[in-house]
């Protein structure tokens, strides 16, 4: 034993303090992980498939399994020695040992998992920042650019942040509520399932409601374009007809 402790190499304490760090941060991510509880929710919803049994199916096929397709000839039609042979043959199969029947396989089908519309309250994430702390914050990006050091009328300026915050709010309700008036058109069957829509569907319907400036709206369109449409070119039903052809002429 001792001769084996004195074989054995020492860990530097640089080394050490590097691999406890390490475990550390193992153990930090662990717990993180475990206590991320949507990533749990959506593993737990994946593993479990959601099936709908066919109920036309199944009867199909009781109705398949009660009434046999093999034809089976009449008593009319057989000779004594064959009921004979055939009454020997069943008492030999009923006297050997019983095999269970065969379990009939119910036909099953994928379901389709959709997204209950509208979101609950309780769905909803709790924002860290709302709304007013978001135009707070943009007020006074944009102070600190065009006021360049004039600190003395911040207080001032501050006073009309309520009334932003209301009538951004309003915007944001009347944005959000056109935008779930106008859904696409979809067949009757589909009346209850919406697909996702895209910016140019928003656009389009904020310039023919007449919601937003169109020199906002115009504005977006650029930098949206700039992000989803790297070459710059749009599809041609919308250029040339349609609101969007409005909102591509404005300047």
């Amino acid at each position: 034993m001792t001769k084996d402790r004195r074989n054995e190499k020492r860990i530097p304490a640089a080394l050490h303090g590097e691999l406890t760090e390490y475990s550390s941060l193992l153990r930090a991510l662990r717990t993180e992980r475990t206590l991320d509880v949507s990533s749990q929710i959506s593993k737990h919803f994946q593993s479990i498939p959601t099936v709908v049994e066919n109920d036309a199916h199944d009867s199909e096929d009781e109705d398949e399994e009660s009434h046999p397709t093999s034809p089976v000839a009449g008593p009319s039609s057989q000779s004594p020695s064959q009921i004979a042979t055939l009454k020997r043959k069943s008492d030999d199969i009923s006297t050997s040992s019983p095999t269970p029947p065969p379990k009939r396989k119910k036909k099953q089908k994928q379901a389709d998992i959709w997204t209950k519309w509208p979101l609950l309250p309780e769905d909803l994430p709790q924002l860290q920042w709302g709304l007013e702390d978001e135009i707070s914050v943009i007020v006074s990006q944009l102070q600190k650019v065009h006021q360049q050091g004039n600190e003395e009328d911040d207080d001032e300026d501050r006073e009309f942040l309520p009334h932003l915050h209301l009538s951004t709010s309003n915007c944001l309700e009347a944005i959000l509520g056109t935008v779930a008036a106008h859904t696409p058109l979809r067949p009757d069957s589909l009346q209850n399932r919406l697909n996702p829509i895209d910016w140019r569907f928003v656009l389009n319907m904020l310039v023919g409601q007449k919601i937003v400036h169109p020199k906002v709206i115009e504005r977006a369109e650029t930098r949206l374009r700039a992000m989803y449409d790297p070459n710059g070119t749009l599809p041609c039903r919308l250029m040339s007809t349609g609101p969007f052809r409005l909102l591509l002429t404005i300047g």
